[in-house]
């Protein structure tokens, strides 16, 4: 039996994610790398955070090209982690940027409507 047709090689580029279960089980193409998300969390949120999840995400898209379905989803559940971390602390650090901000204007404000700031 030759398997010079792709039809038949169950290993090809073509058939590589609708073949048997990589090591650890399972179908490796439903394994997420959430870099997209990676990416914008480190150009938005938390930068040193975001560049861990974009370094998981790359060993996730690696354990998804060799076929290894449990290390695939360590790496993804680790760059998951790391992305929600890296937004949760930029949204409480622009959150908190924010109202420091406002806060100084509402004083600012105060301080000038009560005269102990003279504006010239």
């Amino acid at each position: 039996m030759s398997f010079d047709d792709q039809n038949q090689n169950p290993y090809t580029a073509n058939n590589l994610n609708e073949g048997p279960p990589g090591p650890g089980g399972g179908n490796v193409a439903s394994v997420s790398d959430y870099l997209v998300w990676a990416i914008i969390s480190t150009l938005c949120c938390c930068p040193p955070l975001g560049v861990v999840s974009i370094i998981f995400s790359a060993l996730t898209m690696g354990a998804k090209s060799s076929g290894n379905y449990a290390v695939a989803m360590q790496h993804s559940k680790k760059a998951k982690i790391f992305l929600w971390i890296a937004v949760g602390l930029g949204l409480a650090f622009w959150t908190l940027y924010i109202l420091a901000y406002v806060l100084m204007f509402i004083l600012a404000a105060a301080a000038t409507a009560s005269g102990e700031l003279q504006v010239q």
